[in-house]
């Protein structure tokens, strides 16, 4: 039998006034939405009221998902004052025994996900608001800088300009399908609410490509991709939402990016292998949506070897970098996505904490700055450089050129220092989202688990019945005396407890 959890309902009268026998076995996906709490048996959602036994019978119940839900000492404590009956999934009265868990990391070395690579793109707001002034500026436009800047900062990491993926080849293949996720559907304000902006999914989809090709108009060199995109959301029926999935499934046009905008219907059950990349345009206020949600991007496909997370920022004009970055409401879209994914991966929880050590960036994360470094007039002097630079090297020889005019040399307008940004970004990145007690844990684990191997070895070497491994060891130890210029002397095999050979 077949059931989705709002249908639980049919099940159970199914047995109670049907004569449909207990089951062997039932299986619940996507086991974190039952989590919860109840105040009364009447307020049980259709997700909570599976754990009832009595209302659904069956003989075992298996819990399967991706991203596990547990409430936290707080949540429990205010629980059990209020007598209400908190579902966490480290409960084992109401979910039992782990039986099995596979990690990102496993997954992906079997074979049975693509890796992601986290993008961050940093918008400087003086070099979208002098390419776009004209679209801004019209009256018939709503769209604000701050969406402006988000949608260009998408597109070009869409059209993987400045990755480290075009370093390595100048003309990398664009990303062909994305999801978008945005913070409200219509772009209007809640009545009531004064200065309250949103980023409107409608909106998004519906300006994309016009933001598009206005900053094209003034930056052709980054790339001509094209970027349709449509939007969908949860007041659609099923056959609009399938339609909308087709299209996204569809193989785009050449040079031809498709993006379907929505809220939250697009973070669960949506089967796309071949999508490319997810945008997080607003925070998401949950780790189970971030993780679900970059979870469609980690599906295997023909070709596919790796999934983009993508997040846009915008840096204030006039503002340095880690005064801008000061701003946790502004921001919170990164340090939520990373603490999410920290949080469910283990190799990312490592790749943060690691950072602080070494201050390199890592190979699972980019941070890109794309501020005004060179404005056009500066572009048209660098153009008319080139040309007298050429002129002068004509065959290595002046003959028969005119003299050239002495060369004036001049200075690019640059927002930020080159790497300022970045360095910025990644130093809150560690600030925001690594542990601070992560290396004194690291160093008590191998403390441990030193401890653990010599009690194992001492073990073996009291015991004289072990000739052969007493041998072995002091073979070792005489190894190291030689190699270690005798620096250990005496503590390697006065620690273990093992004496001459017999």
């Amino acid at each position: 039998v077949f059931s989705t959890y709002h249908s639980i309902g049919v099940i159970s009268e199914a047995q109670h006034y049907h004569d449909l026998e207990e089951f062997d076995l039932i299986v619940c996906d996507e086991a974190h939405r039952t989590t919860g709490a109840t105040y009364t048996e009447e307020d049980d959602s259709n997700f909570v009221k599976i754990h009832d036994g009595e209302y659904i019978q069956g003989k075992k119940r298996l819990y399967m998902t991706a991203t596990p839900r547990i409430y936290g000492d707080m949540a429990q404590a205010i629980a059990e004052r209020g007598e209400v009956a908190l579902y966490s999934m480290d409960n084992p009265e109401h979910y039992g025994k782990d039986l099995h868990t596979l990690t990102f990391s496993e997954a992906v070395n079997r074979g049975l996900l693509v890796d992601y690579k986290v993008i961050v793109l940093a918008m400087d707001e003086a070099h979208i608001s002098r390419r776009l002034q004209n679209l801004l500026k019209d009256e018939n436009n709503a769209l604000r800088m701050d969406d402006a800047a988000k949608i260009v900062g998408c597109w070009k990491a869409l059209n993987k300009h400045q990755t480290e993926e075009e370093r390595q080849n100048p003309d990398p293949e664009p990303m062909r399908r994305a999801v978008a996720f945005c913070q409200v559907i219509e772009p209007k304000a809640p009545k009531g609410i004064r200065n309250t902006h949103k980023v409107s999914s409608k909106q998004i989809a519906g300006m994309f490509q016009a933001v598009v090709e206005a900053y094209q108009r003034h930056d052709s060199e980054y790339g001509t991709l094209t970027c349709q995109a449509e939007h969908v959301d949860g007041g659609m029926n099923a056959s609009q939402k399938e339609a909308k999935l087709s299209w996204l499934r569809a193989d785009p046009p050449e040079n031809t990016c498709r993006i379907l905008s929505n809220v939250r219907c697009l973070s669960e059950g949506v089967d796309v292998p071949a999508l490319d990349a997810v945008l997080f345009l607003t925070p998401r206020n949950s780790q189970v949506d971030v993780v679900q949600s970059v979870g469609r991007v980690m599906r295997n496909a023909p070709g596919k070897t790796r999934g983009y997370v993508i997040l846009p920022v915008v840096i204030p004009a006039g503002v340095k970098p880690h005064e801008a970055l000061a701003d946790n409401r502004t921001y919170k879209v990164v340090w939520e996505v990373l603490q999410a994914l920290r949080s469910h991966d283990d190799r990312f929880d490592a790749m943060i904490n690691k950072m602080d050590l070494t201050g390199a960036p890592p190979a699972k994360m980019e941070v890109i700055a794309i501020d005004d470094r060179a404005i056009r007039g500066a572009k048209q002097r660098r153009q008319n450089l080139m040309e007298k630079l050429r002129a002068q090297a004509h065959g290595g020889q002046n003959i028969g050129l005119s003299v050239a005019e002495p060369i004036t040399p001049y200075q690019t307008e640059i927002e930020f220092a080159p790497g300022e940004v970045e360095r910025a970004l990644y130093a809150k990145i560690v600030e925001k989202c690594g542990r601070r007690t992560y290396w004194e844990e690291w160093a008590t684990d191998i403390a441990k688990i030193a401890r653990a191997h010599i009690t194992r070895i001492q073990t073996i070497l009291q015991n004289p019945a072990n000739r052969k491994e007493r041998r072995a060891f002091h073979a070792f130890v005489k190894v190291m005396h030689n190699r270690l210029y005798r620096k250990c002397s005496g503590r390697l095999s006065g620690s273990i407890g093992c004496g001459p050979p017999r």
